[in-house]
């Protein structure tokens, strides 16, 4: 190397400007990185991309995952209002059976009411009328004059006079001193309805059957012998019960007894 240029070097060395352009040149190349710094920053941007990458992936998951739930609960929702109109159809449907059930138990109350009543005041008079109408066709003849017509209505406003029940009694009196009426039990029934029937028309009874029983001691007074009997004596059947007032104690019609 030429002497000259090499002091020509060192005197431009000592120059300000050379030592700082020098110093410049030297401060880049400390700053400028070298190889395995950059290879240190493309992994560490590999990785930052893989996290972003699953980050994102985990953020699809969750939305993913949000949305299944807010679906899911918007079934529940509908599922639980469906349910709740259920309820409110089968409590209206419970209210209107109760409903029902009180209606029916009031309809029954009052079909049995209706019944008892029927019982008390028409059953008996239908038995009794049936009585009359299976009367041997003699018997029904006789009673011509005192039973008016075959209907039931017409039985009952008939059998309910006074007049008629005396005249019903009579005829009882004469078929049972001969003693050949197979009628006379069905006769008795249809008497005693009748009686008590007429007694229910006042306030308190008018009339009250005998009591006459077997063992008693015979009374011209209070009885009528029947055929076949003994002057006197103790009654060993009675036949047909008379009956008396009530009021007065007056024997209206005698029993006829056996002697």
């Amino acid at each position: 190397m030429n002497s000259a240029f090499i002091n020509d070097l060192l005197a431009a060395l000592e120059k300000e400007e050379v030592v700082l352009k020098i110093q410049e040149i030297t401060t880049q190349k400390h700053t400028t990185n070298p190889p395995f710094q950059k290879e240190e920053k493309s992994e560490k941007k590999s990785e930052l991309y893989k996290k972003i990458t699953s980050l994102e992936k985990e953020l699809a998951e969750s939305k993913a995952l949000q949305k299944f739930q807010e679906e899911s609960l918007l079934q529940l929702k509908s599922k639980l209002q469906h349910e709740t109109d259920n309820k409110t159809k089968i409590e209206q449907e419970y209210l209107r059976l109760q409903n029902k059930h009180a209606e029916l138990f009031e309809q029954h109350k009052t079909v049995l009411q209706e019944r008892n009543h029927y019982k008390e005041n028409y059953e008996p008079l239908e038995s009794i009328h049936n009585l009359f109408l299976n009367l041997s066709p003699n018997t029904k003849q006789s009673l011509v004059g005192i039973f008016k017509g075959m209907t039931i209505h017409e039985f009952l406003s008939c059998g309910v006079q006074y007049e008629n029940l005396d005249s019903l009694w009579e005829y009882m009196k004469r078929e049972t001193i001969e003693g050949s009426n197979q009628d006379l039990d069905s006769l008795n029934e249809i008497f005693r309805f009748f009686f008590h029937a007429y007694n229910k028309i006042y306030d308190s009874p008018i009339y009250e059957i005998q009591s006459t029983s077997i063992g008693q001691r015979f009374d011209e007074d209070l009885h009528i012998r029947g055929g076949n009997s003994k002057v006197i004596g103790e009654i060993s059947s009675v036949l047909l019960n008379g009956y008396y007032n009530r009021i007065n104690n007056k024997i209206i019609k005698k029993s006829i007894v056996q002697i």
